[in-house]
């Protein structure tokens, strides 16, 4: 209870208010019943300020009532202790709440309301005292004060959210699902709420009127915050996403990541605002991005020699980056949030500022590689895919062969066994032009070998050309007769041909080797320029054996069903000699080499998928 001080006055006589009354009440017998309600109220109010004054200190003035509670005349503590007792009472009143044929009856603490008596009774005392006005009417009583009442909205909505629960009326949102690399749509549901705004109006009049609540509950419409469009429209973009692989992209290389590898990571959540968010777990993320992390970063490395045995390999120096995993994270995560196949990852990658101390250039020239010395060409586009495999991975075996001053190259030393199971079948010469076997097409490698060898001037110590002529090796105006076939017998070790060629620059040589993506295989001689003068003479050419007109069919099965190509035309037999002439820097003959290629005739092939031969 607050304490309150009242300013003691002195009271008017008596006789002053029955003259009051006696003037009043002739006024009234001359106005309109509207004018007497008002003057009424004056009245009272006249009342109340002539005898507030006398007797009543300390006490609620006469005629006022706190909601239909009459605390008229007593003390403070008197009021305070009545209006206490039937907020008890009110607190203790169940309200009905009833729902669809079901009853909820909740005390009113249940919904958030409370009673303040001490504050309603600290507004009775200031009636007719320290210019408070008098109270307005309510109920179309007169004197009559609100009973403080406190209504907390969160207590309230909780126990209508408990209400709602029990129904199970409410709408369901429409979600997404994923099954393997099946996206699947659950559709949205229109359900009904309670109507909160109403049922607060209800409950608050009739509290304020003292009687007991008892409310029939409002329903409204509610509409799903997700729609079925929505997870629908989710859905194709997911459909989209796991349609193809994800490739990644840095510079010139490439990762796949296959849908039924990110698949299982993606999640669809409902987002605020009534959103549909696509993401991949963490768990999820972090078995994708890890081997990619692996594979792309590196430590910062100095060039080496590395001694493989059979021969020396010049390792790169190698430049530290490192790769970005949580924004790489999040842009995978975006790429599949919008259907997307591809990413770049050159703004993800950080490259380390500290240079290696030993770069690849500086190593070089450290060992006298310092020129380009000869460079040899040729072409394997229209190859199958498993003949364009195997040429990009000899190439890429044998880029950065060393061979020391005086030593010798071995092709075979370089590239390594084929057997090794990195290279494939593809269409090759061993069992004729038609045929088939391991490693296919690695001859265009040390074709492309040997004519950088040819062009450098340097010995040739072991060559073989092929028996049948190819239409890969007589383009870019090569003729036929350039061209240098090798054989590994797994079996029959002795069996094997190479190519070899001996280093006489008296220095360090090194092999680049580099398949183009365009179908152009360049090899590469660097080292320190002996001065040769290389000079050929104009090929010989010799039909000895004129084209077949038959035609092969040959089956191949990496082509898809219903696929005939025309894989090459008929070739005559033939016997090219090629000559070259060597001079040293002075002019001084070296040497005049022949090399002379015999090749059977063949006639056209055409190749198919093997439903069609």
């Amino acid at each position: 209870m607050r304490a309150r001080q009242h300013d003691a006055v002195n009271g008017p006589s008596a006789h002053v208010p029955l003259a009051l009354g006696q003037g009043i009440a002739s006024v009234l017998r001359s106005v309109s019943v509207a004018t007497m309600a008002l003057l009424a109220v004056l009245l009272l109010a006249v009342f109340l300020l002539a005898f507030a004054p006398l007797g009543y200190e300390g006490k609620v003035l006469p005629g006022v009532r706190i909601a239909g509670i009459a605390v008229g005349g007593l003390s403070e503590t008197a009021a305070l202790a009545r209006v206490q007792d039937h907020t008890a009472s009110l607190a203790e009143q169940p309200v009905t709440l009833t729902v669809d044929g079901q009853t909820w009856t909740p005390l009113p603490g249940d919904l958030g309301i409370t009673y303040d008596p001490e504050q309603a009774v600290d507004a009775a005392m200031a009636v007719g005292r320290n210019d408070v006005p008098n109270p307005t009417t309510h109920d179309a009583g007169l004197g009559m004060l609100p009973l403080s009442i406190q209504f907390n909205a969160v207590q309230f909505n909780a126990y209508l959210n408990q209400i709602e629960a029990e129904l199970g009326f409410g709408s369901r949102d429409a979600a997404v699902t994923i099954n393997g690399l099946d996206v699947m749509v659950t559709p949205a549901q229109e359900g009904w709420v309670i109507d909160r705004t109403a049922v607060q109006v209800i409950v608050r009049n009739q509290v304020d009127a003292l009687q007991p609540v008892t409310v029939s509950v409002p329903l409204q419409k509610q509409a799903a915050a997700i729609s079925t469009e929505q997870a629908e429209a989710t859905k194709a973009i997911l459909d989209q996403a796991l349609a193809e692989p994800l490739t990644l992209m840095l510079g010139d290389r490439e990762w796949a990541i296959a849908p039924e590898q990110f698949g299982p990571a993606v999640r669809v959540t409902a987002g605020e605002g009534g959103t549909l968010t696509v993401t991949l777990d963490a768990e999820g993320l972090d078995a994708l991005v890890a081997p990619i992390a692996a594979d792309i970063e590196t430590e910062t490395k100095d060039a080496w020699v590395q001694d493989l045995g059979t021969h020396q390999w010049l390792v790169p120096a190698q430049q530290g980056r490192t790769l970005q995993r949580g924004e790489f994270a999040r842009a995978l995560g975006s790429a599949v949030a919008h259907g997307q196949h591809s990413l770049d990852l050159d703004d993800l990658v950080v490259t380390d500022d500290t240079p290696p101390k030993v770069t690849t250039e500086g190593l070089m020239a450290e060992l006298g590689i310092t020129d380009l010395l000869a460079v040899g060409d040729s072409v394997f586009a229209g190859s199958g895919p498993g003949r364009a495999h195997n040429v990009a991975h000899a190439a890429y075996r044998i880029d950065g062969t060393l061979v020391p001053a005086g030593g010798v190259f071995s092709f075979n030393d370089a590239v390594g066994s084929l057997f090794s199971g990195e290279f494939t079948d593809a269409g090759s010469y061993i069992d004729g032009p038609s045929g088939q076997s391991l490693a296919g097409g690695v001859c265009q490698v040390s074709t492309t070998v040997y004519r950088a060898a040819l062009e450098a001037g340097l010995p040739i110590v072991e060559w073989w050309p092929h028996s049948y002529r190819s239409p890969f090796y007589e383009t870019a105006g090569w003729s036929p007769g350039y061209d240098a076939s090798i054989v590994q017998d797994g079996n029959v070790p002795e069996a094997s041909t190479d190519f070899r060629f001996e280093n006489t620059t008296g220095s360090w040589l090194l092999v680049r080797a580099i398949a183009a993506d365009d179908g152009t295989l360049r090899v590469e001689l660097l080292g320190a320029d002996p001065g040769y003068t290389v000079e050929f003479d104009e090929p010989i050419i010799e039909v000895i054996e004129q084209a077949p007109t038959s035609v092969d069919v040959v089956a191949d099965p990496a082509l898809p069903a219903g696929t005939v190509l025309p894989d090459q035309s008929a070739m005559d037999g033939l016997r090219v000699t090629v000559v070259r002439r060597v001079s040293d820097a002075s002019g001084q003959h070296i040497s005049t080499d022949t090399f002379v290629s015999s090749y059977r005739a063949y006639g056209a092939i055409r190749r198919v998928s093997p439903d069609m031969e």
